[in-house]
């Protein structure tokens, strides 16, 4: 029986150490890809769920924008429910901006109410929306908001005063925009989150 060479025996064992080594580095430059992969589907992951969480949250509070008619407490109880909803969805969406708005035929968000900046006081288009910003979500208080006799002054609800809103006529829309930012904070997707509902006035306020 005739036995192999020893300088071809080297020669392939060298050849078997040197794949196993081409295949470390490869692997090793492989990691942060499949590191970014991975992270990149769970923070789309979380931002899509968060998002079908706000568009329910959203639901809820205009069904209560409807059911409250043209309550003094309408546009308090609506903000009160995307408050608690909000805060109950993810600590990464905060709320950046709220408009009620007099939903016009087509549903959609007035653009003269989408330009306006509430500033944390009285904000909005007159006899069509009210905008408020982050601040006055977080810190609400009947204190200021319209009474039943009077939509004039400094009340943040009184450009469109839920008073005077017509049930049966008119239709409430409420549109959200919320501010995600990442689980991780690895990768840039910070954005913004938008959503709008519409429902009917019902023609008596909820509890009435």
């Amino acid at each position: 029986r005739s036995q192999e060479p020893l300088w071809l025996s080297m020669r392939r064992g060298a050849s078997c150490r040197g794949d196993d080594g081409a295949a470390l580095v490869e692997f090793a430059l492989a990691i942060p890809i499949l590191a970014l992969m991975f992270t990149g589907i769970l923070e789309f992951g979380s931002a899509y769920r968060v998002e079908d969480q706000i568009q329910h949250s959203l639901m809820s509070a205009g069904r209560v924008a409807g059911q409250q008619s043209n309550s003094r407490y309408a546009d308090y109880e609506t903000l009160r429910s995307i408050s608690s909803t909000v805060s109950g969805v993810s600590k990464n969406a905060t709320v950046k901006r709220v408009i009620i708005f007099k939903a016009p035929s087509d549903g959609a968000v007035p653009a003269s109410c989408l330009a306006v900046t509430p500033t944390g006081s009285k904000a909005g288009v007159s006899g069509t929306c009210n905008v408020y910003n982050a601040a006055q979500v977080a810190n609400l208080s009947l204190s200021n908001f319209s009474t039943p006799a009077a939509c004039a002054g400094t009340a943040w609800d009184s450009n469109w005063c839920p008073v005077n809103r017509q049930p049966q006529q008119d239709r409430i829309g409420v549109y959200v925009e919320l501010d995600y930012t990442t689980l991780t904070k690895l990768l840039p997707l910070n954005f913004t989150l938008q959503d709008d509902a519409v429902y009917d006035i019902e023609p008596t306020p909820i509890g009435a």
